[in-house]
């Protein structure tokens, strides 16, 4: 198992850039990749795009969950 060390500073680096004290989820399945954990999928869309159909083609479910993303929810 090699652990990608850089990419986990780097996630850490941006939250605290930002004034964070804490990771958001996408960030913590992004971690967890890094060090070769198995992660739910996922696609995380910034705030002001769209979701395009692209974007959801590898999920091949009927349904999905949307999930909102923000420091005070």
């Amino acid at each position: 198992m090699a652990i990608d060390l850089k990419s986990i500073d780097t996630i850490f680096d941006r939250a605290e850039k930002d004034g964070r004290a804490f990771l958001f989820e996408p960030e913590v399945y992004e971690m967890l990749k890094a060090a070769e954990f198995q992660t739910p999928k996922f696609k995380f869309v910034k705030k002001g795009q769209k979701v395009r159909v692209k974007d959801l083609a590898g999920f091949r479910t009927p349904g999905l969950v949307l999930k909102i993303v923000a420091p005070y929810i």
